[in-house]
């Protein structure tokens, strides 16, 4: 809370979140070092849901597009899941993908392992 700083509320998961958590109205939605990647709805009361059990370590914060929610993972590879968890597409980038895409107009922006920029369009 603002006015003291106490915690309003707390929800379990299966390790460490590591980065910023990407939020839509009322949900959040965060990834953890061990993969576990959670729907955390706030209203009326928290709820957490797990979406996937994710078989790679994440290594960026997530990142909302559309329907869709990327994250960036140890071995160089951007994935792309839909809201029921289930991979849609991915983009080898380098290693590691550290840095959540970054959302442009018409797409994204995504860093690479090696200091490179890719560009991707919708």
């Amino acid at each position: 809370r603002a006015a003291d700083l106490g915690v309003a509320w707390r929800v379990r998961t299966d390790g460490p979140i590591l980065s910023t958590p990407a939020v839509r109205g009322d949900t959040l939605y965060a990834a953890t070092a061990i993969g576990g990647l959670f729907r955390v709805t706030l209203a009326p009361e928290p709820a957490i849901h797990k979406i996937a059990d994710l078989s790679w370590p994440v290594t960026s914060a997530p990142v909302l597009l559309d329907s869709l929610i990327m994250l960036g993972g140890a071995d160089g590879t951007v994935r792309a899941f839909g809201m029921d968890g289930n991979e849609r597409w991915r983009l080898r980038i380098g290693r590691p993908a550290e840095n959540p895409p970054r959302l442009i107009v018409d797409g994204f922006l995504a860093l690479g392992g090696r200091g490179d920029l890719h560009r991707y369009r919708q």
